[in-house]
Order: C-alpha cells, then structure tokens, then sequence
C-alpha cells in the first residue's frame, strides 16, 4: 500500500493523469490489498508511502521486487532466520547497508526507536554487541 501511496502522490507532483487502460488493474491491486491489510491498516500505509521521498520509494520498490522475485518459499529455505523475526532480519539487512536508525525507520515506517529496540533484540539472538558485529554476522549467516 505505500507503493500505491508514493506513486499516487509522484503522479500527482508530475501531472501525469490516470491512464485509462491502467484503471481497473489498479483499481483491482489496491481493493485486494485493502482486503489483505484491512482498511485502517491500509489506509495508514497509503498515507505513509505518500510521505517518502522518491529514494526511499525507489528502494522500497526494489526491495519488493526483489523478494517477488525470489518467490515466497525461497527467501525461507535459502535464509534461515537464526531466531530472529522477519522485522528483525529486515532491520538487520538494513544494518548492514551502514544506514542510520532514522533511516531504517524510514524505510520499514517504524521510529527510530523501535529500530533500536529491535537492534537490541538482534544482538542478544545473534551474540554480539555492535552494529559492525551484527552485520557481519548477518553477511556470515547468509542474511544479507
């Protein structure tokens, strides 16, 4: 839904009208998203995506093409997740890229403190005490 959010708001920056031909399929993705998130849950998503900037929107883009891409049983059979869970290893590969909290926040839509309390968490599961240690870790264990 933050996809939809985003190019919502960037269609609406750059003038570009609802082509018709691409109505009812977006019409039809986004009624199947409201139904699998719940219309709050959607709606606050929505919102959200259309908050990112265009580099936080592009990554996020990427970051679902490529798990679509890898398919849905893939990601667990090559990627055991060593107890952590699934937000945990996004934060993690998050980490790995040298981003800050605020980033990572910005890009999962959670605040930096929960970033950090889920730091925490991912170093206590993984044994390690820093963001270095954690990242190595998560390249070692296959994670990133």
């Amino acid at each position: 839904m933050r996809l939809f959010g985003v190019a919502e708001a960037v269609r609406h920056e750059i003038g570009v009208l609802d082509s018709w031909q691409f109505q009812p399929r977006r019409v039809a993705s986004l009624a199947t998203s409201r139904r699998a998130l719940g219309e709050v849950d959607a709606d606050t998503a929505f919102a959200a995506g259309q908050g990112l900037t265009l580099a936080v929107a592009v990554e996020l883009a990427t970051a679902v093409a490529e798990a679509i891409r890898a398919g849905p049983t893939a990601e667990l059979v090559a990627r055991p997740a060593h107890g952590l869970t699934d937000r945990e290893v996004e934060v993690l590969r998050l980490v790995t890229t040298c981003r800050s909290d605020r980033e990572i926040g910005e890009v999962l839509y959670i605040s930096p403190r929960t970033v950090s309390r889920h730091l925490q968490s991912i170093f206590g599961k993984l044994g390690v005490n820093s963001r270095t240690a954690a990242a190595a870790a998560a390249h070692r264990l296959g994670l990133a």
